[in-house]
């Protein structure tokens, strides 16, 4: 069947239209990858973020962390060779090769990593620095140990408090830490709401083991400690060098 001129012109025009679009060489690079506009950001991966020297473990909190999330902050004898391993494991050339120290005010206290600029360790003196946002703590401890802190403190002196589910086994952790694996074992977990225990997971001292009288847990939040509980928290202590 013929086609009219204006059927044929319709076609003529619909191919056209389908033609694929002339190919811009500059919208793409050697390789075939889409060109990207600035310098490319440092993504700092959770499995990079730890690692295990002769000392015990590190690692480095999340960027603009005020304190530590476990652990305590790394001292300063100890901050280069830290640092730079964690630095080092995540391929990291960083601009200043050596550890910048003093009084520095938008610096977390303590050892850090300069992670949102160059990268560079950075120790600070100043122990009410607050971190700008550009700076990632590095901190010693592991998070799935605990620690008692000084005998009738109310409130944990790092980590978080122990939730109710893990008392019992963080009351028997801390005995075998102080006193051995002779220590008799906790079986009973005191739960409550008293006035005179610190809130949270506790160990009481002063008191037999024989009893089970030792594993306390209250569920008061703005109770007072009297002086004869061990309030338990999560993260190790690290001895000061």
């Amino acid at each position: 069947m013929a086609l009219s001129v204006v059927t044929l012109f319709s076609l003529v025009r619909g191919m056209a239209a389908m033609r694929p679009e002339k190919f811009n060489a500059s919208k793409v690079l050697t390789g075939g990858f889409p060109k990207v506009q600035g310098k490319p950001t440092m993504v700092v991966q959770e499995s990079s973020r730890i690692v295990r020297l002769a000392g015990g473990e590190f690692h480095l909190t999340d960027d603009g962390a005020k304190d530590c999330d476990y652990g305590v902050t790394v001292t300063e004898t100890a901050c280069q060779v830290s640092a730079t391993t964690i630095i080092t494991q995540n391929g990291v050339v960083p601009d200043r090769s050596y550890m910048v120290s003093g009084n520095i005010k938008n610096a977390p206290p303590g050892c850090s990593i300069h992670t949102l600029m160059d990268w560079a360790v950075t120790y600070n003196t100043n122990t009410e620095g607050d971190n700008d946002g550009n700076f990632a703590l590095v901190c010693h401890g592991l998070e799935t140990k605990v620690h008692g802190v000084k005998e009738g403190e109310n409130e944990c002196d790092f980590g978080a408090e122990v939730k109710v589910d893990k008392c019992l086994g963080a009351v028997n952790d801390v005995l075998q830490q102080l006193e051995g694996k002779a220590t008799g074992a906790q079986t009973m977990l005191h739960v409550g709401h008293w006035a005179t225990l610190p809130p949270g997971c506790a160990m009481h001292v002063g008191v037999s083991k024989v009893g089970q009288k030792l594993a306390w847990y209250n569920t008061k939040k703005d109770a007072q400690n009297d002086g004869s509980y061990v309030l338990m928290c999560s993260g190790t202590t690290v001895p000061v060098r």
